[in-house]
């Protein structure tokens, strides 16, 4: 009897501990200037520096190629958007600075394809929800925020494509606020 309660009791810290543990690394709240943006960037999958990573691009080309409805093809977009963000912060976590920077760069590239399609949409009478235009919104602060975070830690010299993706940043701000 004795056995079974100390079982119990070692599972139920161990639940305890760990889980306020990983509480901390899935939740990703920043702060905006005083606010907070709550929007949490998907879970990148495999990284560009493993030798997989091209099957995975592919993949996803292949899949960007066949979606002819501007809403899901704006929604996808959305998605690797995002994905590569957190791929470049992910990489420059390791210190994979160059690497990880010009993931951001295409991470921005990817969001104003994201805008094109939207504008497409819009022209066409297909103009996507509110609801969605809130989340681009949101991401387009995020993907800011995590531009400027890695911003500051990156080395001098590995810091034109960060510098980039944030002025592409910036512009697709002002070009959301128009939709």
């Amino acid at each position: 009897m004795k056995l079974i309660n100390l079982f119990v009791l070692s599972l139920f810290l161990y639940v305890f501990l760990f889980s306020s543990h990983f509480v901390g690394i899935f939740a990703q709240e920043i702060n905006v200037e005083g606010k907070k943006v709550d929007y949490n960037l998907p879970y990148p999958g495999i990284l560009p520096d493993n030798p997989l990573y091209s099957v995975k691009s592919l993949r996803d080309k292949l899949w960007l190629f066949f979606i002819r409805d501007y809403t899901k093809k704006s929604e996808l977009l959305l998605l690797f958007s995002d994905k590569k963000t957190a791929m470049a912060q992910e990489l420059s976590s390791k210190g994979k600075w160059s690497l990880g920077s010009e993931y951001m760069l295409l991470a921005e590239r990817d969001f104003e394809k994201l805008v094109s399609v939207m504008n497409n949409a819009k022209k066409q009478g297909a103009s996507p929800q509110g609801d969605f235009i809130l989340r681009a919104k949101l991401s387009n602060e995020k993907h800011r925020e995590i531009i400027e975070d890695v911003l500051i830690k990156t080395p001098q010299g590995e810091r034109t494509n960060l510098e980039e993706a944030l002025k592409l940043n910036e512009r697709l701000q002002q070009k959301l606020s128009k939709l």
